[in-house]
């Protein structure tokens, strides 16, 4: 089975729908945004902090990107989410599943209010600094466009979908409708 990677923008549904799929198909996991929360809690920051300390120091995304890759040369049979997995696994050239995963900006704040139990205004504006910093970054990192998707080979729009749906979906592209 190959490497499989799920991208998407804050709340669109990505680690829901990764961890899901992880224990569907029995294969290791490992999440970007969790190193990068990790990396910024060791620093007693918050994440738009971090974000800000990472566009000032382009080796905490460089960093994080090169683990990814260790992680998939290693082991071939692995769900990685993050962002820019499923463009760093193609620049490595491994073959793999490149999913995106998008929902409307909307959906989306909704979503992280509630996760983060915070007002939706709030997880707006968190969302768009967010964006913003990460877009940035990337750009000046790799000079990927967050708006080009044409590395993908399944984006899924996630706004009236159950995360378990989602997952099967996404099961039957991976094995070609074979069962797990």
């Amino acid at each position: 089975m190959p490497l499989v990677s799920i991208g998407g923008l804050p709340g669109s549904g990505k680690t829901t729908v990764a961890k899901l799929l992880a224990e569907k198909l029995d294969l290791a996991y490992l999440n970007a945004g969790d190193i990068f929360r990790t990396l910024a809690n060791k620093k007693g920051l918050t994440l738009e902090e971090f974000g800000v300390f990472a566009e000032r120091v382009p080796k905490v995304d460089q960093s994080i990107d090169a683990r990814l890759m260790e992680v998939a040369r290693k082991k071939k049979n692995s769900i990685l989410e993050g962002r820019l997995a499923g463009r760093m696994l193609v620049k490595e050239g491994l073959t793999s599943t490149k999913v995106w995963l998008q929902a409307p900006l909307k959906v989306r704040a909704n979503r992280v209010a509630q996760r983060e139990g915070t007002t939706f205004e709030s997880a707006l504006a968190m969302i768009h600094e967010r964006e913003r910093c990460e877009w940035d970054r990337y750009y000046q990192l790799y000079r990927i466009d967050l708006n080009d998707l044409s590395a993908y080979d399944l984006i899924i729009d996630t706004e009236d979908k159950a995360p378990a749906v989602i997952a099967e979906t996404i099961v039957e592209a991976v094995t070609g409708g074979v069962a797990t």
